[in-house]
């Protein structure tokens, strides 16, 4: 097929969706590889954000509770918590998975504590096994933080399956991208009704905003068929201070409140889009697989590789980390070279808050100082299942060089961080 009969049916076909705004329930998708079981509800939302603050109201979290959450996580996941007048207790991450170190975990659990969120972060599966044993061991409900997960699986079971419920975020950036929506997920039927009850209180937004958010999904659509999203994310970054296009966090979000997002559920042209991917995804799941396998098994030939990837189910990484030698401007620029989007990943431990703020969200520094090394070293390669041959070439070309030039830390030195980042 010729290049522009490619990017025309893409067009034809990201304008039909957004063509056909209807009523669809996002609980009527479950496919195997998002969600499964006999109790399984699904309920979509204005934002991943929004679905996490009516998973933390159904549980009756409130002022004085603690919630449990990891060190090298966003802004997104602390704010539903403050909003409620809860605290955030955060652990440290294992470096082998970014993901909830269940030693730390058990030891900052007390009679406070409310719920656990485990993060699959990149789209590492956490080490449930553990995790979930503790969580059975005080009895305290799990909420697994599924932003960065579409088709991962942990022994055999669909990632968002194992605690009481999961988020997933449909943001620019992440795996599925409608550009503003999330997803809850609840496999537990007394935590459904409540969510029900929730959702159905909750407004949809008004069409002038349902049109423009449609508009910034069909831009996002035809932009990336023509190679161009990496633009497209820039773009939007530069303009969401201007309130010109839908940035990550609204300014009221900045000063810690809530905004009228937290009680809306996705505009209607999102959800047909979101909808779509998922019902077709398959195939997406399997590119993506194979990519990841493909960069692990090289950056594991090349010594740089800094994670554990368990061999029980195959998996679908949103992103493929590093740890950098040098800054992140010099890795950023290697990228352009080989025309491959480096990312920082999560710059803090609360990304994107810089050390004068942590504070302000109940995070003190030291507190997780494995979760601090990897926000000051982590670089991220994009696994897109979109890319072709020449994009995992280039990949694989970038790992290459940049062992080569000494620019990432090999895995004798890099998975553990050294003293002075360690806990006093």
């Amino acid at each position: 097929m010729r290049n522009s009969d490619r990017t025309t049916r893409d067009r034809q076909g990201a304008l039909s969706s957004l063509m056909r705004v209807t009523r669809i329930n996002l609980a009527d998708v479950q496919p195997r590889d998002l969600v499964e079981g006999e109790l399984v509800k699904a309920f979509d939302f204005y934002r991943g954000r929004t679905a996490l603050y009516a998973l933390l109201r159904a549980l009756e979290v409130g002022p004085g509770d603690e919630v449990i959450v990891q060190g090298y996580t966003c802004l997104a996941v602390i704010l539903p918590i403050i909003g409620l007048g809860a605290v955030p207790v955060y652990v440290d991450v294992l470096p082998a998975n970014y993901s909830t170190d269940p030693a730390s975990m058990a030891a900052r659990i007390t009679s406070r504590t409310r719920a656990i969120i485990i993060q699959h972060t990149f789209g590492i599966p956490a080490a449930l096994d553990q995790l979930l044993e503790i969580a059975r061991e005080h009895r305290l409900p799990v909420i697994e933080d599924c932003c960065h997960v579409h088709g991962g699986m942990y022994r055999g079971r669909p990632l968002g399956s194992f605690g009481a419920a999961a988020f997933y975020s449909f943001h620019w950036s992440k795996p599925v991208a409608g550009g503003r929506g999330g997803l809850a997920v609840i496999n537990d039927s007394a935590m459904a009704a409540r969510v029900a009850e929730f959702h159905a209180s909750c407004s949809r937004p008004a069409w002038p905003e349902a049109i423009w958010l449609g508009s910034q999904y069909l831009a996002f659509r035809l932009l990336r068929s023509m190679g161009l999203i990496t633009h497209m994310r820039a773009l939007l970054r530069s303009w969401s201070p201007n309130g010109v296009a839908t940035g990550q966090f609204r300014r009221g979000e900045l000063e810690y409140k809530l905004t009228p997002d937290y009680t809306k559920t996705m505009a209607a042209p999102l959800k047909y889009a979101v909808k779509t991917v998922l019902l077709r995804g398959r195939a997406q799941i399997e590119r993506r697989q194979q990519i990841s396998a493909q960069l692990h098994a090289r950056a594991c030939q090349l010594g740089i590789s800094p994670i554990e990837l368990g061999t029980l189910s195959p998996v679908a990484l949103m992103s493929y980390p590093l740890h950098a030698n040098e800054k992140f401007s010099r890795m950023s620029a290697e990228g352009r070279v080989h025309r491959i989007n480096v990312t920082p990943g999560f710059v803090s431990p609360v990304d994107p808050l810089g050390p004068n703020q942590w504070a302000d969200v109940g995070y003190h520094a030291g507190s997780c100082p494995v979760a601090e090394y990897l926000a000051e070293k982590t670089i991220t390669l994009p696994v897109q299942s979109f890319g072709g041959k020449r994009h995992v070439q280039r990949l694989l070309g970038f790992l290459e060089a940049v062992k080569v030039q000494g620019l990432v830390k090999s895995v004798g030195t890099g998975m553990a961080p050294p003293a002075d980042h360690r806990a006093a």
